[in-house]
């Protein structure tokens, strides 16, 4: 994001599908800019952990 890419851009350089991606770059994009890296590790795994119940 901080580079201006786009999701299909991003999801095609990780060679994934956007599904497996779309998760973590919505919450990405809600901590911009500042990008707190703590806290979105913290909601991404929080999320992984909502999705196993």
């Amino acid at each position: 994001m901080q580079k201006n890419k786009t999701l299909d851009q991003i999801a095609d350089e990780l060679e994934e599908s956007i599904e497996i991606i779309q998760p973590i770059y919505d919450i990405v994009k809600k901590h911009a800019p500042e990008y707190d890296v703590d806290a979105i590790t913290t909601e991404v795994l929080e999320a992984r952990e909502n999705e196993k119940a």
